[in-house]
């Protein structure tokens, strides 16, 4: 019997810029209040240095879950906005080029849409699935798969190691337990590995490539216990 993990969902989507010439920004929507529910504004802080946090300016309590539908309305929306004339974001976001990704239970979100053929890659944070009465999720997988998981301390990794066993994929352990190190500044280890993921599967970096393949590989030298498989 698999065990039960908490709710989240991540989605990414890969956005390239048209290069041309350069015109002035409009001014960023938090400036202005925002147009959702929630008055929104936007900040800065040492600890996160060149970035912008945009946020609501009461920041609301209360709780939520999430669902695999989200996520490819998230797509949906990219592709929209993209085609559509009078966006902002007309031609300027790459939709060949997505990733979804999932922590925990929001993993199995991730597995639910991984048909989806405008997926590239997906990525699992701490996660699999929870009983083999879901296995036919695996079958559904058409993109090229990576797992990060927290080690045999993290609630998810029987579950993640079994999946990963039936599936040609990256596995990569860091004994850091089920929240990863999401906690840390950019991610700690769980961001910069994913960042190099995604460059490598939606970018084709060859510097982040190395990280993953190879006798050498760069994670195969660290702290990560690595296993791959057709990658």
């Amino acid at each position: 019997m698999r065990l039960r993990s908490a709710l989240l969902g991540i989605l990414v989507l890969a956005g390239t810029l048209i290069t041309g010439a350069a015109t002035a920004a409009p001014a960023p929507p938090g400036a202005l209040g925002g147009s959702g529910p929630h008055s929104a504004g936007y900040e800065t802080t040492l600890r996160l240095t060149n970035h912008t946090i945009y946020r609501p300016n009461t920041l609301p309590g209360g709780s939520g879950s999430t669902d695999s539908g989200m996520l490819t309305d998230s797509i949906d929306w990219a592709v929209a906005e993209n085609s559509r004339r009078t966006s902002k974001y007309h031609g300027r976001i790459d939709t060949t080029k997505v990733a979804v990704m999932g922590q925990s239970c929001g993993g199995i979100e991730t597995y639910e849409v991984a048909d989806d053929p405008r997926i590239t890659t997906t990525v699992l944070w701490n996660s699999g699935l929870l009983d083999d009465a879901q296995n036919g999720l695996l079958q559904r997988l058409r993109a090229p798969i990576a797992y990060c998981i927290g080690g045999p301390s993290d609630i998810a990794h029987a579950n993640a190691m079994d999946d990963w066993r039936r599936l040609p994929a990256f596995m990569g352990n860091l004994d850091v337990g089920h929240f990863g190190t999401f906690s840390e500044p950019n991610g700690g280890e769980f961001g910069r590995v994913g960042g190099h993921w995604l460059k490598w599967q939606l970018k084709g970096d060859p510097t982040s490539r190395a990280q993953f393949v190879g006798t050498n590989c760069g994670l195969c030298a660290s702290d990560w216990d690595v296993l791959r498989k057709d990658l």
